[in-house]
């Protein structure tokens, strides 16, 4: 009885010299880390360096996550005590001491979820507003960018918690730079200073001028933009300071200073610019006018085109500012082209050759035609619709029988 019970007690003492050896093989330990964020998600290719208490610190192991965080070292007569360093994103997010004899540990880094939220002084949402943030480590600044959501909110996933420089650019304008100290599970709001400005460009008559060319610089941007039809720009969510404006049409030049502390309209007018009456008639070889012809105007020199088409009179009444136009003319498949010179209220007349088109395709005087091309299709359709009519008809017919 008693050699059975020394024969137990010995082997569990071999067992429990095994345990607290932490799987010690001829003078090897065995150690596993599993790296995990603040929200206890595993950190896949963290990189984990293990070394040796100072005096002559020296590294012992290192290496790269698994998938699940996880990683195993197989150290060689290692220290009972060691220091960890855990590496993310280039930036030590974890240093700690640790047993060698531990075996298994689960080490949480700084690591988590960076939001903002990007509004306007009235609490708008910004949507597509993008941000950069921008942190040193040992081999250079390191930088990541995203974009706001219709609600405002970005998300920079699992980033290390420390200081970082956020710039935010608004079409590729920058609104806004400032330093941000990350913080585990907060929502950062960034309300930002912006303003509308509206550019109005005018000739000296007060009509507006499309296709002007105006420089805006300032607040270390430079933006170029071409009124619109209405001769009008808008910008929005411009950061307020000292702008600089240069409006250019042909010829004619304009600068002027802004000062934007608030939503603007600016209106720039070119005291010396003024346009004319241009009146084409466009008649076919019998002196018929022409309706519905399309008319086109261009003028390389001030990047103007204008659309029009004839009226029942065969008339296209533009508006047009002193310089060489192109002129070009079409009526089904018939083209005509010519260059004009307008420098003042002007009439021509254009005659094209219908090439022995009947003549009720073309606008009689005082009356309105629809031209062939056109009315060919609508024709079709009221054929086909009065078929369709036709069959229901007879279908039904035939069902009361």
């Amino acid at each position: 009885m008693r050699c059975r019970r020394l024969i137990i007690f010995l082997l569990l003492l071999v067992t429990a010299s095994t345990v607290y050896s932490s799987s010690r093989v001829s003078g090897y330990t065995i150690l596993t880390l599993r790296v995990v964020d603040m929200s206890d998600n595993p950190l896949k290719n963290a990189y984990v360096t293990i070394v040796s208490p100072p005096p002559g610190s020296i590294v012992l192991a290192d290496g790269y996550t698994d998938s699940n965080g996880v990683i195993g070292f197989e150290l060689e007569s290692p220290p009972e005590e060691l220091y960890v360093f855990v590496s993310w994103k280039k930036v030590i997010v974890y240093q700690s001491r640790i047993s060698s004899y531990i075996g298994s540990e689960t080490i949480k880094c700084k690591v988590g979820d960076i939001r903002i939220k990007v509004i306007t002084e009235s609490l708008q949402p910004i949507n597509g507003a993008e941000a950069t943030l921008t942190w040193n480590t040992t081999i250079g600044p390191q930088y990541v960018s995203n974009t706001t959501d219709k609600d405002g909110i970005m998300i920079f996933d699992r980033m290390p918690l420390i200081k970082y420089k956020i710039d935010i650019k608004l079409k590729g304008r920058l609104v806004y730079s400032n330093l941000l100290k990350a913080v585990y599970n907060q929502l950062y709001t960034i309300l930002l200073k912006l303003y509308n400005l509206k550019i109005m460009v005018l000739d000296a008559d007060d009509r507006s001028v499309p296709n002007t060319r105006v420089i805006i610089e300032g607040n270390a941007f430079r933006i170029t933009k071409w009124t619109d039809e209405n001769g009008v720009i808008e910008l929005n969510y411009m950061p307020p300071g000292n702008y600089r404006i240069h409006a250019s049409f042909d010829k004619y030049m304009k600068k002027l200073n802004v000062t934007l502390d608030r939503d603007e309209t600016i209106k720039i007018r070119f005291d010396d610019l003024r346009s004319y009456k241009l009146d084409i008639y466009v008649y076919d070889s019998l002196n018929n006018p022409i309706s519905y012809a399309k008319i086109g105007m261009y003028n390389p020199a001030s990047n103007v085109r204008e659309l029009k088409y004839t009226d029942k009179n065969g008339v296209a009444r533009f508006k047009l500012y002193p310089g060489k136009y192109f002129v070009r003319v079409e009526y089904g498949n018939i083209i005509k082209q010519s260059e004009i010179n307008v420098n003042s209220d002007t009439k021509i007349e254009i005659r094209m050759n219908l090439q022995g088109r009947p003549p009720e395709q073309v606008g009689g005087e005082g009356e309105f035609s629809i031209p062939f091309h056109l009315l060919l299709p609508i024709v079709i359709v009221a054929i086909l619709t009065a078929i369709v009519i036709l069959a229901f008809h007879y279908i039904i017919v035939r069902s009361r029988r």
